[in-house]
């Protein structure tokens, strides 16, 4: 019985060493080729996040939506690029090629940078006089959301549907803005246009322009502080 037992054990040792043997290399371990592949998978795990990217390099893929802006969008999307930058930060580079090198340090600090950044994500201006969520929706629908067929005219169509819930995100980062109260007043300065006022043909252009933003500071809610 001891006997049996025992060539039991060896059995399984000489099996689960066997097996050691024949394991996948681990990420540390990659070649040049798999390096790179690795990058590009991570690289398209990221950009079917954004739906508006997706339309930017020509794919129909959730063609009738837009990126997601709320901050449960942002902390997800926080959440799966440390997660890449810790798999990318695993990679022996020692043996990979120059490019592939290359490759993986712009990875790793353009994640840095991304991830530092987070929590500078409301010091930002959601919407000013010169662009913005509210200008960028018809004119990617105009430029970028091409028709070709049916489903994706139906796709255009539920891009404009789809438009109130960005709207109703963007409102949210506009008071979210209001709240932290992290911006000097007069966001829709015409103060920053000094420079082109000088050529008379384009004064009554920035004088209407300074007029319409301040009737769209209003109606956003947007802070008011005064000038230093």
């Amino acid at each position: 019985m001891a006997q049996s037992l025992k060539t039991i054990i060896l059995a399984v040792t000489a099996a689960f060493l066997l097996s050691g043997c024949n394991a996948k290399p681990a990420d540390s371990a990659l070649t040049s080729e798999q390096a790179i592949s690795l990058l590009d998978e991570l690289f398209m795990e990221e950009l079917k996040q954004s739906p508006e990217y997706l339309t930017y390099l020509g794919m129909r893929e959730r063609y009738d939506e837009w990126n997601d802006i709320s901050d449960a969008a942002s902390e997800r999307g926080l959440v799966m690029t440390q997660r890449h930058l810790a798999q990318v930060k695993a990679i022996d580079t020692s043996a990979l090629n120059a490019s592939a090198k290359l490759s993986v340090r712009m990875f790793i600090e353009q994640s840095e940078q991304s991830i530092a950044g987070h929590q500078w994500r409301h010091h930002n201006y959601p919407v000013n006089q010169m662009r913005g969520v509210h200008s960028m929706v018809p004119s990617f629908l105009i430029n970028q959301h091409l028709i070709a067929n049916y489903q994706e005219a139906e796709a255009y169509i539920g891009r404009i549907k789809n438009s109130a819930l960005l709207m109703e995100q963007l409102l949210v980062q506009l008071k979210t803005v209001k709240r932290k109260a992290l911006f000097r007043r007069n966001l829709f300065s015409l103060g920053c246009l000094n420079p082109l006022i000088i050529f008379s043909p384009v004064r009554p252009l920035m004088l209407l322009m300074s007029n319409l933003t301040r009737i769209l500071r209003t109606a956003l809610f947007l802070p008011t502080f005064a000038p230093k």
